[in-house]
């Protein structure tokens, strides 16, 4: 008997070992599991980051082969002396032109009614767009012109995904990367067939962006149409420009648009 108890308190020790060893092991299984769901999310931040440099090293090369065709056009031109000649001769052209006109205005009998107020002219230099009237139609076909002249890269912010069948969407090339927020309902039939469609292009990146209150175009950080829709219908404040600086001022508002977009 005392045998026998000896054996049972072995076996019951073995198992309580052993089950303190699987306690371990879950405890491990979640630390390892919680560490890959952390792994995880740093890979998508960092496929994140890694597409916004690809986008800025393809508008980057873009830029020095430009610099480069405008550096050796330089070199060309300047070593080119009828080039020369004919530049020297155009501004001289350019400066009897001016003296003919400056003696035009000169002889020209001043009207005071002719000069309009300083407060106009001030008033002049900045557009109220509280109630100026831009359609639709305007701001989709501006987008579409845009489009039509991309190379490598576009960033669009639309209301809805259903608003991108007024866009050439289709008509872009495989090889410019496309990146668009806008609404996309996945409960809505026409929103989710669309979303799937242009998903499956390998060059196009579709994300949901529920704001509804602009329409963005950003081309090759080169041109940029950046409209809000205003109180009343067909009022926009819309801004383009093809300036750096401008641009380069805009730009970080388009991407911030594109990072706090939700992938699907």
């Amino acid at each position: 008997m005392e045998e026998f108890r000896k054996e049972f308190n072995i076996i019951k020790e073995e198992i309580l070992n052993l089950r303190e060893s699987l306690d371990l092991k879950e405890e491990q299984i979640k630390t390892l599991k919680e560490s890959i769901e952390f792994k995880e999310t740093r890979i998508r931040n960092l496929e994140d980051a890694i597409e916004e440099k690809q986008s800025q090293i393809y508008a980057l090369n873009e830029v020095i082969e430009q610099k480069k065709t405008e550096l050796i056009k330089v070199r060309r031109d300047f070593d080119d002396e009828t080039f020369i000649y004919e530049k020297e001769k155009k501004i001289k052209d350019l400066e009897n032109e001016v003296s003919n006109l400056k003696k035009a205005l000169e002889a020209r009998p001043v009207e005071k009614d002719e000069a309009p107020p300083k407060e106009e002219i001030k008033d002049r230099s900045i557009v109220d767009f509280t109630n100026i009237e831009i359609s639709q139609e305007e701001i989709f076909s501006k987008m579409n012109e845009i489009l039509s002249s991309a190379t490598h890269s576009i960033n669009i912010a639309i209301p809805k995904i259903t608003d991108l069948n007024k866009l050439s969407i289709y008509d872009i090339k495989s090889s410019i990367v496309v990146k668009i927020s806008c609404l996309i309902n996945q409960n809505v039939e026409d929103h989710s067939e669309l979303f799937e469609e242009l998903k499956s292009r390998g060059n196009i990146s579709i994300r949901n962006y529920d704001r509804e209150d602009k329409y963005i175009i950003l081309r090759d950080s080169e041109e940029l149409l950046f409209s809000i829709i205003g109180e009343e219908e067909n009022n926009f404040l819309a801004f383009y420009s093809r300036d750096s600086k401008h641009i380069k001022a805009i730009t970080p508002i388009v991407m911030d648009i594109w990072l706090r977009s939700k992938k699907i």
